[in-house]
């Protein structure tokens, strides 16, 4: 018996990184889909640490990557916010959500580059899923949600075809793909594979304007430029004028064929209207600005470090309720146990201003410009990342980067899979057959299952 173990555990020592990589590529298939799987694979990577030869060594080298130090120092931050909270209890729960920040840790000890291929491609087969169900919706071929214990978005709908998560989130995740299809199609050598691509991409940017989240039009754009300007840079313009007429006709087909484009488009110049002309905050963006500029006046006295963890709700309900501010009052939700550790206040540097203070802010500023400052040898992963960083750039200014339904685990884990450095001493993997796919297929159909029970 004891003979038997051994040799089992010999085996999977021998094959610890193999097992793990095949894992990170069902982890990226289930990012835009299911944070349950998500999880539940990252508990295996821990199990996995147990047959991990020169663990000591290799953690030391993911430690010393400046990205995974800011993303470290983030976790730390809400930890250390419990000490000073007025609720520590709720600020503990509030911090463990934050667990995500360590995945890039054991992501960098497992993943081997010769993979990093194969786990984008499970990443967008994973959007692509998302993206027939969202058409699905759409038709109107879908009319009921898909059920929650499948990680379906109760609220999904023809007028918010998001399958799996809000509609906000969805955008940003379709925003960022065809970003990812973009670089694809550039660097592809295959007229067949650049055919699939550009159909792919022009099918994912027709959803984004068909999606009822604006922060996703503009993401959009900014991510695709993001992926133009790295890779092209002195001829920039020439590409991206060769582009625009496809960038023409998605909008073109969407404001003809979207009620929500236009839906957004109207509400939001009303909305910009009505809060520079007659200063009238009753309005979506307005109640932002709103939220923002009382949450200053509450941070007068604590602008160093903050209120502590969690706490963004209450303070701001609070400042509102002294300065009866009954427009704020009635627009946020009362900021309750569950509420007040739920809700963000729409922009990630004000919710870590209060949270956290000045000093605070620059440590969650610090990641995106150690983001900006790495380089990997693999080109096409920095641009990427460059693609990465300025949408969660933006998109941090008008909603939650860190806390959300899907999006902050699926942004820390694809910013970690571009760390991820070449090896010329491992070989190149075999073109994928059907034995790979028909495993990788099991693989996904028992970490699913596994979330179901664990």
């Amino acid at each position: 018996m004891h003979h038997s173990l051994s040799l089992i555990y010999a085996r999977i020592q021998k094959n610890t990184n193999l097992i793990a990589n095949h894992i990170l590529v069902i982890i990226a298939f289930f990012l835009p889909i299911n944070v349950g799987a998500v999880k539940s694979g990252f508990f295996i990577l821990i199990i996995l640490l147990l047959f991990k030869k020169d663990l000591w060594k290799v953690f030391k080298e993911t430690l010393s990557n400046p990205v995974i130090i800011s993303f470290l120092l983030i976790w730390l931050l809400h930890k250390i916010g419990i000490l000073y909270s007025f609720d520590p209890i709720g600020s503990a729960k509030y911090a463990s959500e934050m667990i995500f920040f360590l995945y890039p840790i054991l992501i960098l000890i497992f993943a081997e580059h010769r993979y990093v291929y194969r786990i984008f491609t499970g990443f967008i087969l994973g959007v692509f899923l998302s993206e027939l169900l969202s058409y699905s919706f759409f038709f109107e071929l879908l009319t009921s949600p898909i059920p929650e214990k499948f990680g379906g978005f109760a609220l999904a709908s023809k007028n918010e075809p998001s399958p799996f998560t809000y509609h906000i989130e969805y955008g940003f995740i379709l925003a960022i793909t065809s970003a990812l299809l973009l670089q694809r199609f550039i660097i592809s050598a295959h007229r067949s594979e650049k055919l699939a691509l550009i159909l792919f991409f022009t099918t994912i940017s027709l959803n984004v304007f068909l999606n009822s989240a604006r922060t996703g039009y503009i993401i959009f754009f900014i991510a695709n430029l993001a992926v133009l300007i790295s890779i092209y840079k002195t001829q920039f313009i020439k590409r991206f004028l060769f582009l625009l007429p496809i960038g023409l006709f998605v909008i073109f087909i969407a404001w003809n064929f979207s009620t929500n484009l236009k839906r957004e488009f109207y509400e939001t110049t009303d909305s910009l209207q009505r809060l520079f002309m007659h200063n009238d905050m009753s309005s979506s963006i307005g109640n932002r600005v709103s939220m923002a500029t009382t949450g200053f006046t509450a941070l007068k006295d604590h602008y160093w470090i903050g209120f502590g963890t969690g706490t963004q709700g209450h303070v701001v309900y609070d400042e509102a309720v002294k300065e009866n501010n009954t427009q704020l009052i009635q627009w946020m939700p009362e900021p309750h146990f569950y509420m007040g550790y739920k809700m963000h206040l729409d922009c990630n540097y004000v919710d870590v201003l209060i949270q956290f203070g000045i000093i605070g802010l620059f440590i969650f500023l610090n990641l995106f410009v150690q983001m900006a400052r790495f380089h990997n040898q693999d080109s096409s992963l920095n641009y990427i990342r460059s693609a990465v960083l300025w949408s969660g750039l933006f998109y941090a200014s008008i909603s939650s980067l860190l806390f959300g339904f899907l999006l902050p685990v699926l942004y820390v884990v694809l910013t970690t899979f571009t760390l991820v450095q070449p090896n010329s001493s491992l070989p190149s993997l075999p073109k994928e057959t059907f034995r790979h796919i028909s495993l990788y297929a099991l693989l996904a159909i028992g970490l699913f299952f596994i979330s179901k029970v664990t």
